[in-house]
């Protein structure tokens, strides 16, 4: 009884963890989407990637913690700069970052 125990605390422990990178993935989402129109070629890249990570939460809210946490930051990589060049990056303060960014080479040739 008492391994049964630990183990549900353990599966739970882990659901919370993947439920808090799915929603800051989707308000990272939706704080982009709410402040940014798609317009000239940086513009048109972060909309291919916001997509590509909307697409994501929609096929599984039931994913891969790593895989969120992955998307948010790769995210980031792409949307930062620009958001910061556009005087808004203030807007987004309220989603800490989680991890030190490290991003692909394959996901900037993706998005480029």
């Amino acid at each position: 009884m008492l391994e049964d125990a630990k183990k549900h605390k353990y599966e739970d422990e882990e659901y919370k963890r993947m439920v808090v990178a799915c929603k800051d993935l989707e308000v990272y989402i939706d704080k982009v989407k709410s402040k940014i129109k798609t317009q000239g070629e940086e513009l048109k890249k972060i909309d291919i990637a916001i997509k590509d990570a909307s697409h994501l939460l929609e096929k599984s809210k039931i994913g891969n913690v790593g895989e969120y946490k992955d998307t948010l930051e790769q995210l980031k990589e792409l949307c930062d700069p620009i958001i910061n060049y556009m005087g808004i990056g203030w807007l987004f303060q309220s989603v800490p970052p989680m991890f030190p960014t490290i991003i692909s080479q394959d996901v900037i040739n993706k998005h480029a």
